[in-house]
């Protein structure tokens, strides 16, 4: 067996040029937060620290990142090839760092979870309150938020996973989706609205009114699709967005507005005819709920346990609705 042997000289000058995981991190946060004075409190780090890191991670790789002006830095074209494989670094040793605070049970008391508007009253109204029952000690935070939000919390790490329709989410890479449940979406009006005069309805009979929505109609919601399909026009986005279905409701029963939501939000105010749900006849409008997460983190104890309670909520909620159709 050989060995070569480098000259101290050499070795030295190799250690020193090697990239640190705090020279990463610097160069996210000053491209993120536009000048050095700004990135310091994104690094936790002095002024002073912050350059002198710059400046040696520069000498190192014999590059300069930034152009230093008196309004803050920009980033040079070589920092801007670089700068998505420097964050993909950082996001991989994080994840390293999560599987093993999982391993060593670290990550048993907090759970983060991001939620799309449209079901985040039917998840938090209906699982969060037996989750809280049965692990009161959990820190636990709930974000709603639009697809591209949630979507860029969840590569950013800020998320354990979200629950969402997945169909906005189809088009994303490096995802894993657990499928819950087939939600189907109801179309809701008052009782006094004229569409309900007329013996069919169809999507050209409610185009003159307003739509409400709890979110916005991206182009990757299956709801889009249905709209250019059936009305031969691009769909303008809800005259109001608001997550609080009670808020929403009120609108319909006080205008004329049509809104869409998830079936069982309104189950009720339909069987108490206090809500009229107009029928359109579409297999394809519902929701795929699902549980998105990022295919190479590993799940921390808590995850499993709340998809584990969602999955069984929403198979016993199938099961007595199988036994009253039985009944």
């Amino acid at each position: 067996m050989s060995y070569i042997e480098l000259p101290m000289q050499n070795m030295n000058r190799y250690v020193n040029s090697m990239l640190t995981v705090k020279q990463l991190q610097h160069v996210v946060a000053i491209k993120k937060a536009g000048s050095i004075q700004a990135a310091t409190e994104l690094a936790c780090i002095s002024q002073s620290a912050l350059t002198r890191s710059l400046m040696s991670l520069e000498e190192n790789l014999g590059v300069v990142l930034f152009e230093r002006h008196k309004t803050g830095v920009i980033p040079t074209p070589f920092c801007k090839k670089i700068i998505e494989q420097c964050q993909q670094v950082l996001y991989g040793l994080d994840d390293i760092k999560h599987n093993a605070d999982i391993y060593r049970k670290l990550e048993e008391g907090e759970l983060k979870i991001g939620i799309g508007r449209a079901v985040s009253g039917l998840v938090c109204q209906n699982i969060l309150p037996i989750f809280v029952a049965a692990y009161p000690k959990v820190k636990l935070s709930i974000i709603e938020g639009t697809p591209e939000e949630l979507t860029l919390r969840l590569q950013q790490r800020e998320f354990d996973f979200i629950i969402a329709g997945f169909g906005s989410y189809a088009n994303i890479e490096q995802i894993k989706v657990s499928r819950l449940k087939s939600i189907p979406l109801s179309i809701i009006v008052n009782n006094n609205h004229p569409v309900n005069k007329l013996a069919t309805v169809t999507w050209q009979d409610l185009l003159p009114y307003s739509l409400i929505g709890a979110t916005k109609l991206s182009l990757s919601n299956p709801l889009y699709q249905l709209f250019e399909k059936f009305t031969k026009t691009s769909p303008s986005l809800p005259s109001v967005m608001c997550s609080d279905y009670q808020a929403l409701k009120n609108i319909v029963l006080s205008s004329n507005a049509w809104l869409i939501a998830p079936a069982p939000i309104f189950e009720r105010e339909v069987v108490d005819k206090e809500l009229t749900e107009i029928n359109l006849s579409v297999k394809e409008m519902a929701i795929d709920l699902s549980v998105i997460e990022l295919s190479k983190r590993q799940r921390s104890p808590m995850a499993e346990k709340f998809i584990s309670l969602c999955e069984e909520y929403f198979f016993n909620e199938s099961q007595n609705k199988i036994s009253k159709c039985t009944m």
